[in-house]
């Protein structure tokens, strides 16, 4: 039979394997858990930057609206001098006619 002294040695001695044990478990998991953040944050960065790119296509998208309705706005503004310089045209004709009858009735 194993004296106490003994039976304690061995004890102490399982007790600290089984605690060594039990460390080495929880490092393992402790590891795994910090390779599946990793990986976590990998596959999130990667999302992010996808949307971040279909962001960027967004706003060329706008862009190029923004163009387009500059462009729009400019042919406006073309066409309302267009107009300004054909009514002033067509006033001064109608004003040349006008006076022309006026003569021809000798109104003046």
């Amino acid at each position: 039979m194993m004296s106490k002294k003994n039976y304690d040695a061995v004890n102490e001695e399982t007790r600290i394997a089984l605690l060594e044990q039990s460390i080495g478990y929880i490092y393992e998991s402790l590891r795994d858990l910090k390779d599946s953040i990793k990986s976590l944050d990998s596959k999130m960065e990667s999302r992010f930057d996808k949307v971040d790119d279909k962001f960027d296509k967004v706003d060329d998208e706008f862009d190029k609206v923004d163009d387009e309705f500059k462009s729009i706005r400019q042919e406006f503004k073309d066409v309302h001098k267009e107009i300004k310089h054909n009514l002033f045209w067509t006033i001064t004709a109608f004003a040349g006619v006008l006076g022309l009858i006026a003569h021809a009735v000798k109104w003046i």
